[in-house]
């Protein structure tokens, strides 16, 4: 195989492979915001077409996205409870629905 052919084997691999945490990427996108308050947390995340509000599959995806915050700074080592859950809904450029939701947690 000549140089050519390994870089273009080389390439491809690194489009299909280079992304080794494409989760984290979307949560870094789609968070608008993760503030400490006195007894936990609010945390703001866009909602859209890949991530609708009312989607049991997007809510579970941005619950673990608010676990991995919470875990990462530090905070509620005896875990949370979500005490309040408000949507704001509008329309995109392409006339999509999206908007934000915000949550508030309480440390235990």
């Amino acid at each position: 195989m000549n140089h050519y052919g390994k870089f273009c084997i080389a390439a491809l691999a690194v489009l299909l492979f280079g992304c080794a945490n494409p989760v984290r990427m979307d949560r870094t996108a789609e968070t608008v915001r993760f503030t400490r308050t006195s007894s936990g947390f609010e945390y703001v995340v866009g909602h859209d077409g890949g991530y609708p509000e009312d989607d049991k599959d997007a809510e579970k995806t941005r619950r673990k996205w608010m676990a991995d915050y919470v875990t990462e700074v530090g905070l509620c080592k005896n875990g949370y409870k979500i005490t309040k859950r408000e949507v704001s809904r509008g329309k995109g450029m392409l006339g999509d629905v999206t908007g934000r939701i915000w949550y508030t947690g309480v440390c235990n």
